[in-house]
């Protein structure tokens, strides 16, 4: 079964810390029922800064 579970785009324009939590509750959220896809919902928002982007992405990569 597959969890498509989104992170508001907003939290991109929020700090390091923030995206990293952000990021981690949506995968606990989704539960353990199978592959989550992860996303960001409507899209990255016109001007978000790249390093956002990359966190978000380093996030993914270290949820447990």
């Amino acid at each position: 079964r597959m969890v498509a579970g989104n992170v508001d785009p907003t939290v991109l324009f929020g700090s390091e810390a923030q995206i990293t939590e952000a990021v981690h509750q949506n995968i606990r959220d989704a539960g353990d029922k199978g592959k989550h896809l992860l996303n960001v919902g409507h899209g990255v928002l016109q001007g978000t800064p790249e390093e956002a982007v990359a966190a978000f992405v380093d996030a993914a990569k270290t949820a447990k």
